[in-house]
């Protein structure tokens, strides 16, 4: 047996190619997870600038004039007036008293 400090490579036919391969594997490695990660903070980046989308036309079709009465139920909205509502009838509620100026910076508390 050769030792390592003879410039052996450490591949068994002693063709040198043991530490080359390893060191273009992790590179590669190294570029597909920089890739991932840069693909990954693009997504981040496109979901936050979009608007949150909620439906309230079953709100809408309400008789005007009539109280909209909503139940106890908590599934926070954050409007785009940085208030937290209870939940989607509450949010519907106000977009519907602003005129359509309300609207959704996220689901979930402000």
């Amino acid at each position: 047996m050769v030792p390592p400090w003879h410039g052996h490579s450490g591949d068994s036919a002693g063709t040198g190619t043991a530490r080359f391969g390893t060191a273009r594997f992790g590179t590669a490695m190294r570029i597909a997870g920089t890739l991932a990660l840069l693909a990954l903070a693009l997504l981040c980046l496109t979901n936050a600038a979009k608007h949150e989308e909620v439906d309230c036309s079953e709100y809408r079709r309400l008789e005007r004039g009539r109280p909209i009465y909503c139940e106890r139920l908590y599934q926070p909205f954050c409007g785009s007036d940085g208030k937290t509502y209870n939940n989607k009838c509450s949010f519907c509620k106000a977009m519907l008293r602003s005129r359509g100026a309300l609207h959704v910076r996220q689901v979930g508390t402000c």
